[in-house]
């Protein structure tokens, strides 16, 4: 029996048409009246059908057919339907292909048998008639929708390399004017001779090109994906965070938010300085930028067995509980009422969480209390002697 082939593509000139084609259904079942009745049933309700009678020729029709959906007895002579489903998917173009089995068996473990052997649904072949369309509607109904989410998801992949790749001749392009920025700021921040106005105007630029320049570094980071090397020292934690916050202290002063370092003078980790500087200045200014005036930010840290816990605690409008995982993901936005709106800036805390990992860590986001939110870093403890 010749078996129909599916309708090639059109090409018009440099395009490609596919033309429209009816549904395509392959039916198997060594009863030639099981065969007659579901091919009348579904060629009536304007599907296109083929029909074969043994495991073989039908995995013989699946290569050359290309059908939409499978029709399947179970219990045939030789290959039955059960691996005959099995062969299907392991093929590429059957792992998502809808199974459709038949079945006079009235065993209970038929069902999951054919669940089991990949089917999507089974009928009874006494109560075929008045199920057999609505089943196999609804199943080219999940394919369609399956292919369409699949189609998307691609178009999403696609669409986030192109933006990384833009960000990397983006960061090419800015890290030569950004160095001459701030090599400028430096030369004229020296002068003796300068009013405190124009001084202060040039420290700002400085710490302006600097900021710039860390966010520059968390794209390069990010668009990697987790290539850090981390160039582990031991330090005082409480020290160099005091050192941090006073980098923040002109910026946070005219907010009049207080920066509270609460690290206890004990605390000693065993991490690369530059990088965890770097994250908890990202996880200071999200605070900043985000939370209210007049409010406090504390950073707290603790000592575990195994690693020390870094807090760092606003006052702002917090996170939603599905979004807590989510805001780590590059470009990652919440939207709210305009007037609370928590944004990320896309990288930053993308940038910790790669930092994190580096040292073998984890960062989360839990809610604050009474309200904000709380960001928890865990930081390696220096290394026993051996």
């Amino acid at each position: 029996m010749e078996v129909p082939q599916a309708n090639p593509p059109l090409t018009e000139g440099s395009v490609t048409v596919t033309e429209p084609v009816t549904q395509r259904i392959l039916v198997v079942d060594d009863s030639a009246t099981a065969r007659m009745l579901v091919e009348g049933l579904l060629r009536d309700a304007q599907f296109e059908t083929f029909a074969v009678s043994d495991g073989a020729a039908a995995l013989a029709a699946f290569e050359t057919f290309r059908p939409d959906l499978v029709v399947l007895d179970i219990n045939m002579p030789g290959m039955d339907g059960l691996e005959v489903c099995r062969r299907i998917r392991a093929t590429d173009a059957g792992r998502a292909l809808p199974v459709l089995f038949l079945t006079g068996d009235e065993r209970p473990q038929t069902q999951a048998e054919a669940i089991t052997a990949g089917g999507d649904d089974l009928i009874r072949k006494p109560s075929l008639q008045g199920q057999l369309l609505i089943r196999v509607r609804s199943l080219l109904r999940i394919r369609q929708l399956h292919a369409a989410l699949e189609q998307e998801s691609a178009s999403l992949r696609a669409l986030q390399a192109s933006q990384e790749g833009l960000f990397r001749f983006i960061v090419h392009d800015l890290k030569t004017p950004l160095q001459g920025i701030l090599t400028g700021a430096e030369l004229v921040a020296r002068d003796e001779h300068m009013a405190p106005e124009n001084l202060r105007l040039a420290t700002l630029i400085q710490k302006s090109a600097l900021q710039m320049e860390r966010m520059v570094q968390d794209i390069l980071v990010v668009c990697r994906q987790g290539r850090l090397t981390p160039l582990p020292q031991v330090f005082d934690l409480r020290t160099v965070l005091q050192e941090w916050l006073d980098e923040l202290a002109s910026s946070v002063a005219r907010r009049k938010i207080k920066l509270l370092n609460e690290v206890p003078s004990e605390v000693v980790i065993e991490a690369d300085l530059n990088l965890v500087r770097r994250c908890v200045l990202n996880l200071l200014d999200n605070a900043i930028k985000y939370g209210p005036s007049q409010n406090e930010i504390r950073v707290e840290a603790t000592l575990e067995p195994e690693d020390c816990r870094l807090t760092i605690t606003d006052q702002g409008p917090g996170i939603p509980e599905d979004m807590r995982d989510r805001i780590f993901d590059p470009f990652a936005r919440l939207d709210r009422d305009a007037s609370l709106a928590r944004i990320s800036s896309g990288l930053g805390l993308a940038f910790c969480r790669e930092v994190a990992l580096a040292h073998g860590g984890r960062i989360w986001a839990e809610p604050g209390e009474p309200q904000g939110s709380t960001f928890i870093l865990t930081l390696p403890l220096p290394r026993k002697p051996a």
